[in-house]
């Protein structure tokens, strides 16, 4: 019934449709039957009603449907996307915050829809989300929707050069840490490009990311070391990530009894340590013994790179007779 409500041609009863889906779609059950009741097709057409609060109703259906993995598929097949993307524009700031996490639901792990929402020009209106608007809910929801969309090889360079990076490095100098752990996703993410690499050094972004790695959030930490260890594969990065700081709080991060982090910060050092400029300072900062004691106590891929970073060093003068 409250499908045909959505369906409805009087706007009156549409509005009281698509808030009572909105409501249902927060549980899983209610998603998958809202669904099988053909509820899609409706939501989608109300996305481009002509009154602001049925618009608002559709967006948070559509953006609670899709947490549901089988309804992200339906959804753009039913093609939610151009519309969803339009009220990206809307200057009402509830309108904005449930656009940004439809946006984010819908992308996430979800390969089709991350490359449709930057085909369709999703990008440019996340952009003016995460950078003017003054909610930090909504720069959250953006930040997290250009996360998930920079798991896509494709949209990583684009993102860059739709110039997320400005944005992205002052979510990661924000005092809100749930901002911070999603912008030090997608600057993991877009890390993972190697052309991304000059920007990222031009915008400075490596300075937040080392501050973030004192942080009390360990879900912050490792994201914050994985980018930061994606970046240290670049030569060219290296020893521009050892003048920012990084060793002090990397070598920190070795002794968080933390597996994930252990292993972000291993594989920032084992690549740090192949720099022949380096390999001195990173000797005398971190100290052999404690790659001796990593490579014989720890998870078999931590040993791995703590003995990369010992076969990396061996060359410096000392370090040999350290080893026993």
């Amino acid at each position: 019934e409250l499908v045909q409500w959505a369906a409805s041609p009087d706007p009156d009863v549409q509005f009281q449709g698509a808030r009572s889906l909105a409501d249902l779609a927060i549980t899983e059950e209610h998603r998958v039957r809202i669904v099988k009741a053909g509820g899609l097709k409706p939501l989608v057409l109300l996305l481009s009603a002509e009154r602001v609060e049925i618009q608002r109703c559709a967006v948070i259906s559509v953006a609670n449907l899709a947490l549901n993995d089988e309804n992200q598929s339906k959804l753009n097949e039913e093609g939610v996307l151009p519309p969803l993307i339009a009220l990206a524009h809307s200057s009402d700031s509830d309108m904005q915050l449930n656009v940004a996490r439809a946006l984010a639901n819908l992308a996430f792990c979800h390969e089709q829809n991350e490359q449709d929402i930057v085909k369709l020009a999703g990008l440019d209106p996340l952009l003016q989300l995460i950078s003017l608007s003054p909610e930090i809910e909504t720069q959250m929801e953006s930040a997290a929707a250009i996360a998930n969309l920079a798991r896509n090889s494709e949209n990583q360079r684009k993102i860059v050069e739709t110039g997320f990076l400005v944005p992205l490095n002052s979510c990661m100098r924000s005092n809100n840490a749930e901002l911070m752990r999603q912008a030090a996703r997608c600057l993991a993410n877009v890390s993972l490009n190697a052309d991304n690499q000059k920007e990222m050094k031009e915008h400075g972004v490596a300075a937040p990311l080392i501050a973030a790695l004192n942080s009390d959030s360990h879900d912050l930490q490792r994201l914050s070391a994985m980018a930061l260890a994606n970046l240290s594969m670049y030569e060219e990065m290296q020893v521009h990530l050892v003048n920012d700081g990084i060793l002090k709080p990397i070598n920190e991060l070795l002794k968080s009894e933390n597996e994930d982090i252990e292993l972000q910060a291993a594989r920032c050092l084992a690549s740090l340590s192949q720099n022949e400029n380096l390999k001195v300072q990173i000797a005398r900062d971190v100290g052999i013994p404690h790659f001796i004691k990593m490579a014989r106590n720890r998870p078999k891929e931590i040993q791995m790179l703590a003995a990369a970073c010992l076969a990396n060093l061996s060359s410096v003068k000392g370090a040999a007779a350290s080893w026993s």
